[in-house]
């Protein structure tokens, strides 16, 4: 459960940065002139990287909690299979849910919502994230499939590791076993994270073009 929280949270930091891309490019396609942009990591990101830990966190957990209880039904590639479409369209719907709460606090509140608001503005929102939660979904679909191929990666490419992989005596007197597998699948999912972020911008360009389908 916990490597799949683990997992999962990086993961969806990864579906909730292409989620943004993806916005992006849908908000603006059709407008004359219009030029495919970076994300502004630290407004665009990092204000909402709550939504996107929560929401791929919880639902990676719950998917590996609910799936897997022995050695056996880690093996099963079909569990697998079921974990990876869940995942895809599970977290993106989790985000959306959660996104406009995460907005409400860490940005209107911040901003300066007076406090006599906060209690109908949180209602209103809630209420509201239902129907947000379902259209983000739809939205960042492929965003959600991708993070759940690599969700799936990740945490068999970490299990398979604990099975065959020795940690150092002199390191796993300081640190346990579990937490330094935790550690490498988290540094694992965060790559294609930190290769987008910052990486050549024609890179993203072309992520952002298969992702949407538009000549970018």
């Amino acid at each position: 459960m916990w490597l799949g929280f683990v997992v999962g949270a990086t993961v969806g930091m990864l579906v909730g940065y292409l989620a943004t891309v993806i916005t992006i490019v849908d908000s603006n396609i059709g407008e004359f002139g219009f030029q495919f942009y970076r994300p502004n990591f630290v407004e665009s990101f990092l204000r909402i990287i709550t939504a996107y830990i929560l929401g791929g966190g919880l639902v990676g957990g719950g998917i590996i909690y609910a799936l897997f209880t022995n050695q056996q039904e880690a093996s099963s590639i079909f569990r697998w299979l079921i974990v990876g479409i869940v995942y895809a369209i599970a977290a993106p719907l989790l985000i959306g849910f959660l996104l406009p709460l995460t907005i409400l606090i860490f940005v209107d509140v911040v901003e300066g919502l007076r406090p006599g608001l906060w209690i109908s503005a949180f209602v209103e929102t809630l209420l509201g994230s239902f129907l947000d939660g379902y259209i983000f979904m739809l939205k960042s679909l492929y965003a959600g499939v991708v993070g759940g191929v690599l969700f799936v990666f990740i945490s068999v490419s970490t299990y398979m590791a604990t099975m065959k992989l020795l940690i150092p005596a002199a390191l796993s007197r300081k640190v346990p076993e579990l937490v330094v597998f935790h550690i490498f699948a988290a540094i694992l999912a965060l790559i294609p994270l930190l290769v987008l972020v910052t990486g050549p911008f024609s890179l993203l360009t072309a992520v952002a073009s298969t992702l949407t389908g538009e000549k970018l």
